[in-house]
């Protein structure tokens, strides 16, 4: 099994739906911002993309029995980067998220909603859901 194939169905238990393409393409798009971390297990992945005016983070997807990680990944991710300005968007529900990020250095800036058309919100796992991805990526 591929790490790529390893990180989809990873994903595939947090998150309702098949993301395994998507993960190809934000993978393919921007691989030096991509990392993930893996035992026996994926125990999480972050992505990163930047354009010439700033950067963003997400997805970023983790263990929540593992913060240690998901702290690394953001570490990680944010080293890579090439902006001073950076962007996350974290579930409200993520309190271990919210916290790793204002420890980084993130501050809010604004609320948005998500809402979901013929899926289950409840089979989303919002504690190991600590970044979304853009709109565009997913």
């Amino acid at each position: 099994m591929t790490d790529l194939q390893a990180i989809s169905d990873f994903d595939r238990g947090r998150f309702p739906g098949e993301r395994g393409r998507l993960l190809g393409l934000i993978q393919d798009v921007s691989p030096e911002h991509f990392y993930h971390a893996k035992e026996e297990d994926v125990l999480g992945y972050i992505a990163g993309f930047c354009s010439p005016k700033a950067c963003e983070i997400g997805p970023w997807v983790c263990n929540p029995d593992h913060p240690d990680v998901a702290e690394d990944l953001l570490t990680d991710c944010l080293s890579s980067l090439e902006s001073e300005k950076t962007s996350v968007g974290i579930p409200n529900d993520n309190r271990v998220a919210i916290s790793l990020a204002r420890d980084t250095g993130f501050d809010k800036d604004f609320e948005v909603a998500a809402m979901f058309f013929e899926t289950d919100e409840s089979q989303m796992d919002l504690d190991a859901i600590f970044g979304m991805g853009s709109l565009e990526m997913g």
